[in-house]
């Protein structure tokens, strides 16, 4: 399958603006986003379905190689996964994205031990048909730091594999969490990559405070971001890029919604991290999906 990128040329997947006038379908499912909230400390481990949305993009499918470098996305619905413009630049194109993933190298992930083991079906490795990456996306700015990956087949959801909610509402849009659950594969307090899917708890940072740190890097905080984080707090870090901030909230019934996607920090828990604030880009995503 030929990997098509969005650099001008027209294969059917070109990012474009979203317009305003427009009536675009909606092509999210109300089923998403199944979650039961359990308690959670800082970087636990996930359970095997807990996270039935996340996706490992990969650079590499070399036999022992493909997971050196990766970045992650979320299952958004069939044949869409979200992540980050900076997670398929053109010098670092994705060839693949595996979900049902959690412990990397494991044949088969299971919870539980004896007559209590439950375990998840094999993974499952996608093509890309196309990337979508905004189209005003800047590295210098760090603004619309946000891609959709199309792949090139529909996904046949199950227990592990399931598509994340958006916040597609008036109320998810203007809805501010007290708290946040961030997902990934990214490097430990001890500096290495876990294979096991962690969790964590994260809180909003002060946007005014955040500012302040941003300002040393030449930075300026965007409505388009939320800043998340405390310092020397759990934190999203590296091989987390595109990955989700999310939290359970009422949309057709108790639902996990994503409201943000891993962006850029100064360091695993040293100062709080950028998100791409998700409801922010619903008109974009809604405008660049097709079924």
């Amino acid at each position: 399958m030929a990997i098509f990128y969005n650099n001008g040329l027209d294969f059917g997947c070109e990012a474009k603006e979203a317009d305003p006038s427009t009536v675009y379908p909606n092509l999210l499912p109300r089923n998403c986003g199944s979650y039961t909230p359990n308690r959670i400390i800082r970087g636990s481990k996930a359970d095997v379905f807990e996270f039935a949305w996340m996706a490992i993009v990969k650079y590499n499918v070399d036999p022992g190689k493909e997971f050196d470098n990766f970045c992650t996305g979320t299952l958004i619905n069939k044949r869409y996964v979200l992540t980050s413009a900076h997670c398929v630049k053109s010098s670092k194109m994705p060839i693949k994205v595996r979900l049902g993933e959690h412990t990397i190298g494991e044949d088969r992930d299971c919870n539980g031990e004896g007559a209590d083991k439950e375990c998840a079906p094999p993974v499952r490795d996608y093509g890309i048909e196309c990337i979508i990456r905004h189209q005003k996306y800047s590295p210098r700015s760090r603004l619309h730091n946000i891609a959709l990956i199309r792949l090139d087949r529909d996904v046949q959801f199950d227990d592990h594999i399931q598509p994340i909610c958006l916040p597609v509402t008036e109320s998810l849009m203007s809805h501010s969490p007290e708290k946040y659950i961030v997902s990934g594969w990214g490097v430990t307090e001890q500096d290495r990559h876990s294979k096991v899917l962690l969790k964590a708890v994260v809180i909003p940072a002060e946007r005014s405070s955040c500012q302040s740190w941003m300002d040393v890097a030449g930075w300026k905080l965007d409505a388009s971001q939320l800043c998340v984080g405390e310092v020397d707090g759990a934190d999203a870090c590296r091989g987390d890029g595109g990955g989700p901030l999310g939290y359970s909230a009422r949309f057709n019934g108790l639902r996990f919604v994503q409201f943000g996607i891993v962006s850029y920090g100064s360091g695993c828990g040293v100062l709080p991290s950028i998100y791409t604030n998700v409801a922010y880009y619903m008109p974009w995503i809604r405008a660049n999906m097709k079924p």
